[in-house]
């Protein structure tokens, strides 16, 4: 008798290995925290504190606020998000996730003060909320979003192939094929917090690279 938990190894392996690009988009985004610490810990103490963290973001802020009055609008967020999404070939999708992201949802726009107050990855990695962020604490984020999207894609190849044994039971062809797809488009999307999070890392990343004017 095959045990349920070689069952489940089983589907995991089966995932990944139809999914090798996201084995190496998990450590790329695991990596990419780590480099994130080191780009930010701009005083080599080998600990982020909020006003580090939040250096980047406040020159993202200064290249959208173009008539420097202290706020920015949704006009001048999409002047700078179009001239990154020309450099960087960016889809239409990912150039609105990051327009999103920038939290002004008002015809007023935003100061600076409420910019830099938004909830960010920086909330979720310092778990112990002392206002820093430590090496320990950013690998074990790391480690924590790497074995969320490895259960995500588990999930996902285990939905997927239960679509396919009810489908070939019963003989319904066409309505298997269309539970895969559903399974496929729903069982592996990414919680809204991981995107946002992916979203302040390319922030702290290229806030920086002085290319956008």
């Amino acid at each position: 008798m095959i045990r349920l938990s070689t069952l489940v190894v089983a589907a995991a392996a089966a995932a990944f290995a139809a999914t090798p690009a996201a084995f190496a988009d998990d450590a790329a985004k695991k990596d990419r925290t780590e480099v994130m610490f080191k780009k930010l810990d701009a005083n080599g103490d080998e600990v982020i504190e909020k006003v580090e963290f939040d250096a980047p973001r406040v020159k993202i802020f200064e290249r959208i606020d173009k008539d420097k009055d202290g706020r920015i609008t949704m006009e001048e967020i999409e002047v700078l998000a179009d001239k990154r999404a020309k450099r960087a070939d960016w889809s239409d999708e990912k150039k609105a996730k990051w327009i999103a992201h920038m939290g002004v949802t008002t015809p007023q726009g935003m100061t600076r003060e409420e910019f830099l107050a938004q909830k960010s990855v920086f909330t979720r990695i310092d778990t112990d909320g002392d206002g820093k962020i430590t090496v320990t604490e950013v690998k074990a984020y790391g480690d924590k979003q790497a074995e969320r999207r490895a259960k995500r894609a588990a999930k996902q190849e285990q939905k997927q192939q239960a679509a396919a044994t009810g489908a070939a039971a019963t003989g319904a062809a066409a309505s298997g094929a269309a539970a895969t797809t559903g399974a496929a488009a729903t069982a592996g999307a990414a919680p809204a917090a991981d995107e946002a999070d992916d979203a302040d890392l390319d922030t702290a990343l290229d806030a920086d690279d002085g290319t956008d004017g």
